[in-house]
């Protein structure tokens, strides 16, 4: 007989539905249960039916009329791990028990491809746990039961159940992550992994989770991950948490992961300790995790710097390269070698200026690099205060000459307080003391003088010395070593400078409404009257804090003015 006609219903296919699950619902709409002669002849296993293991072609051989089809979802295991090594099937695939999301078959009673992945313990459209066996007599559901609708021990409807809505973000987040990564095969959050790399990096991560509390707090108990152990089991719920443990682990990265790390080595020695890491090295090997790897290196250093791992540890078997970047000397050879003493050696730790190790026997050790990096470099940095004394003006100036780019200036010297290059600021005076006169031409006068005097001009100190600086303006003084302070300017040269520069800056910016009644010496409402007739709109309009307006006119829009006023003229004419 052939098998269209056993199969003469033939449901629709939904596009996420798992294709076991098609196909008891094809058996059912077509009251049909398929026995040993039945699958012997597909060449197929009940086991294999049940835990969605039906290959392509046996597929068409029960259903033919696929074929002619233009596209048929082939959602079966090998779509799950077909980007996946084989070795990762008992550990990803859902196997002798469904799980289903109590919302999605209200909607549609269907099984979804998804439903057969082992961590995945969230439906990704209501986030909501997934039902996992019968809610009433916990007994495991296959198939059958499910198409059945009811429990065949219990006899138990599915759909009378509870509903739990998750809530926590760093959960449901993961669990999507997974589902578009093993379904949808994208790249993973996590350092946009591939999914099988993706995958290793997990299962390496979670020896060294096991154990600890719920970082994500979904959960309030300890995780309990592995199941290969005496009255262990498989569990979804279990997996699913270490899944969002392992993708928390790599947020913030890489803080949490030290974090980890630390209560790892401060919990677990000998074997487990050292096959976790050994592990771990091993997987990290490759170039996709070559951020995580230079951390999980440097942290193996710090540690052995530390005296809490030794230099014996696999990491270092694994990679003796490691052991050369070493770089740290007691705290007694600074001090006798540097001259550094034990209170400055914690202050400059403490600012992270010099890093400093203690070892469980209470020794310390110091990065000799950093030690006379900052030891060479203190000595080029000095605070605002001493540069301003240095220049001869007031300390607040200072910013202004730092956001202009004269300075460089630096934070690691003297905590949340700037310091400023000794070298730059000797340079700047240097190159701003002008000429050595006998006396002080009458016409001069004083760099603090002209800052006060030509406010009108928004002269500011940065524009002043940048004037001296492009040769501009040659200052004059009475002694060999004076500051800012002691320099003078010729007054009238400075007055022509600012006048050509305040008619550069209105050629090249714009004229105000203000600048407009001067150029062409009319009254405020004769040009608003001519500007409103004439249509003539300010090219930028900026507001200030307090709401106030400020129209600028670009030199177009000034000489279409002119050109009404010029016309009006003749006009009167």
């Amino acid at each position: 007989m052939e098998v269209s006609s056993i199969m003469p219903k033939r449901p629709k296919q939904f596009h996420n539905e798992s294709m076991s699950g098609y196909l008891f619902r094809l058996f059912k709409s077509n009251h049909f249960m398929p026995n040993s002669n039945y699958l012997r002849e597909l060449e197929l296993t009940y086991a294999q039916l049940l835990n969605n293991e039906v290959s392509d072609e046996i597929f068409y051989r029960i259903c033919p009329w696929n074929r002619k089809r233009d596209f048929t979802y082939m959602n079966n295991t090998k779509s799950i791990l077909g980007v996946l090594n084989d070795s990762w099937c008992n550990k990803l695939i859902q196997k002798n028990n469904l799980k289903f999301c109590p919302l999605c078959i209200q909607e549609n009673f269907y099984h979804q491809l998804e439903w057969c992945i082992l961590p995945l313990k969230m439906c990704t459209k209501h986030f909501v746990i997934l039902q996992e066996g019968c809610g009433t007599c916990s007994k495991p559901l296959d198939y059958f039961s499910f198409i059945q609708q009811s429990c065949i021990f219990c006899l138990s409807p599915l759909n009378r159940l509870s509903i739990d809505q998750i809530q926590c973000d760093i959960f449901s987040n993961s669990q999507l992550n997974l589902k578009k990564t093993l379904i949808f095969r994208e790249k993973s959050v996590v350092f946009d992994l591939e999914a099988n790399d993706y995958i290793e990096l997990v299962f390496a991560s979670i020896r060294f989770l096991d154990g600890f509390k719920d970082f994500t707090g979904f959960s309030q108990d300890n995780m309990d991950i592995f199941h290969n152990r005496k009255y262990k089991t498989k569990s979804s719920i279990n997996l699913a948490i270490a899944f969002s443990n392992a993708d928390w682990l790599y947020t913030n990265f890489p803080n949490h992961f030290y974090y980890v790390l630390d209560l790892f080595i401060a919990k677990y020695k000998g074997m487990k300790r050292y096959g976790a890491f050994q592990h771990f090295e091993t997987v990290v090997k490759r170039d996709c995790f070559t951020e995580i790897r230079d951390a999980f290196h440097q942290y193996c250093i710090q540690k052995l710097e530390s005296g809490i791992i030794r230099r014996d540890f696999g990491v270092f078997r694994e990679e003796p390269k490691l052991l050369q970047k070493r770089k740290i000397i007691r705290r007694e050879e600074v001090k006798i070698e540097k001259g550094v003493t034990y209170g400055k050696m914690f202050r400059l730790a403490k600012n992270n200026l010099v890093q400093m190790n203690q070892s469980k026997r209470n020794e310390y050790y110091i990065d000799q690099t950093t030690l006379d990096m900052y030891l060479k470099e203190e000595k080029r940095w000095i605070t605002k205060k001493e540069a301003a004394l240095i220049l001869g003006i007031h300390a607040a100036s200072l910013e202004s000459l730092i956001r202009s780019d004269l300075f460089e200036v630096s934070l690691k010297y003297s905590g949340k307080s700037k310091r400023i290059n000794l070298d730059e600021v000797k340079e700047l005076v240097a190159r701003c003391r002008g000429e050595l006169v006998k006396s002080i031409p009458s016409d001069y006068i004083s760099f603090h003088d002209a800052l006060i005097k030509y406010t009108i001009f928004n002269l500011s100190i940065v524009s002043l010395i940048q004037l001296i600086l492009s040769g501009v303006l040659i200052p004059v003084r009475q002694n060999s070593e004076v500051t800012l302070r002691e320099i003078y300017l010729n007054n009238d040269k400075l007055y022509k400078c600012l006048i050509a520069h305040k008619e550069r800056n209105l050629t090249e910016k714009g004229y105000f409404f203000s600048d407009l009644l001067k150029v062409f010496k009319i009254g405020e409402k004769r040009l608003h009257r001519l500007l409103k007739e004439h249509n003539i709109l300010p090219d930028i309009v900026s507001h200030y804090k307090d709401g106030r307006a400020r129209f600028l006119y670009k030199e177009t829009s000034k000489k279409r003015i002119q050109e009404v006023l010029v016309t009006n003229k003749k006009i009167r004419d």
